[in-house]
């Protein structure tokens, strides 16, 4: 997601929509500037990826996030 004020909200404006629960959050800048990660736990994995893609928002994989 974007380093940015309410880049955040957008993205849990999008799981509320869709009445899936999010057990916790961590947030952290990335390498690049303006670059930033958050890692999300959520009740129903498989709709939240799907609804995340349908918003163009992009998701990464473990093996992506790792590398």
């Amino acid at each position: 997601m974007s380093d940015r004020a309410g880049a955040l909200k957008d993205i849990l404006s999008v799981l509320k929509s869709e009445n899936i629960n999010i057990e916790y959050v961590y947030a952290f800048t990335g390498t690049s500037q303006g670059e930033a990660y958050v890692v999300l736990r959520v009740d129903e994995v498989e709709k939240a990826e799907k609804i995340l893609k349908e918003n163009n928002i992009k998701t990464l994989s473990d093996e992506e996030f790792l590398n």
